[in-house]
């Protein structure tokens, strides 16, 4: 059941569709970048839905669009972004703790990136 702490009364794509805006019914309101969306996707291949960091290390571009928005249920929408990801279901609740926790999850995604060596198409040359 939805309380007004994870009910969102307002969620929308930014202009350029490289973010979304996210507005809760207690007064919350969060802008969530695209490449923050699809690096903590709750997908299965992730964890990051379960609390978890990312399973799957990835680099993504700040400029990855956000290709459509669906809507599940009374609890959750589904994001489609434009590198062919979609199958994360972002359920209201896990938005606005990606929200709440935005700082500390990508200050942690960052070390892990400059700590480890993911290869880039370039590397694979």
């Amino acid at each position: 059941m939805s309380s007004s702490r994870t009910t969102p009364e307002e969620i929308r794509l930014d202009r350029n569709r490289t973010g979304l805006a996210i507005r809760f019914s207690d007064g919350a309101s969060f802008n969530l970048p695209s490449d923050y969306l699809r690096i903590f996707s709750p997908s299965a291949e992730t964890g990051a839905a379960i609390g978890q960091d990312p399973r799957l290390w990835i680099r993504v571009l700040p400029t990855l669009r956000i290709r459509s928005l669906e809507t599940v249920g009374r609890y959750a929408i589904r994001i489609a972004f434009e590198d062919g990801h979609d199958s994360g279901i972002y359920a209201y609740d896990f938005l606005r703790d990606l929200g709440e926790t935005r700082a500390e999850r990508w200050a942690r995604y960052q070390h892990h990136l400059e700590s480890v060596q993911i290869p880039t198409r370039e590397d694979s040359r």
